[in-house]
């Protein structure tokens, strides 16, 4: 179902796939409300009515990131938050690659999760959007954090506690919750089970991430262990 009249792809499928009924046009609640699932396009609101009718007639609303989860055989590292995700989800790419990992990338940034899967692949690092984390269920990361949260995408929630729940639906499930102390909306809610590990600008305790203060300068620090001088990273920016 395409709420378009003549989605850009209906040639290819009506060609591809000739037994599966292609509807266009707006949603229709009573032909939707007789499914078992449904896979939403991240651009679908959950919110909309016939997809509200459709949850209180029992059917499961789930998008591409659920379908990842059921068939992923590797770890998974998920990236969320309003700014930088890309960025990170880029450096935390190189890093598997160059520690030696069969690691593949993707998700909201490049290659659609579904695409990504592969036998051989020893880890999956993604990078995730509101629109994507509102219909996982049983999707749980190895490591998941949000970055930061700040407004965005009000067009598409009533305000920005309907966002921010969005985002921390990366950490359901997860084993490792990886947040920003600096923004108390990244933190995990009580409910969350994972190990947790926090970063931010200021001096860490044991276990968690910031910058040290030393004679011969800034440090990137674990707890109080001086990793790397800050003078020694090639990124440029103090909140990289």
């Amino acid at each position: 179902a395409d709420s378009r009249e003549e989605p850009p792809t209906a040639a290819s499928i009506r060609a591809e796939f000739p037994q599966a009924e292609l509807r266009t046009g707006p949603f229709d609640a009573h032909f939707l409300a007789a499914a078992d699932e449904l896979i939403l396009s991240p651009g679908v609101d959950p919110a909309l009515p016939a997809m509200r009718a459709a949850r209180a007639a029992g059917a499961r609303l789930l998008g591409d990131i659920e379908l990842f989860a059921h068939e992923a055989r590797a770890p998974i590292v998920a990236i969320t938050g309003t700014n930088a995700k890309s960025t990170v989800t880029t450096l935390v790419w190189l890093m598997a690659q160059q520690a030696g990992l069969r690691v593949a990338c993707g998700g909201n940034l490049g290659t659609p999760a579904l695409e990504l899967l592969a036998p051989d692949v020893e880890l999956y690092v993604l990078e995730l959007s509101s629109f994507q984390l509102e219909t996982v269920i049983d999707f749980a990361a190895d490591v998941a954090t949000v970055l930061n949260v700040a407004p965005d995408h009000l067009d598409r929630y009533p305000d920005m506690e309907a966002y921010c729940n969005a985002k921390l639906r990366i950490y359901r499930g997860a084993r490792r919750a990886v947040f920003n102390r600096d923004d108390a909306l990244t933190v995990p809610g009580a409910g969350c089970a994972a190990a947790r590990n926090s970063f931010g600008f200021g001096p860490a305790r044991a276990g968690d991430y910031g910058l040290l203060g030393r004679d011969d300068g800034e440090w990137l620090a674990c707890g109080t262990e001086a990793l790397i001088a800050v003078r020694d990273l090639a990124l440029r920016g103090r909140h990289n």
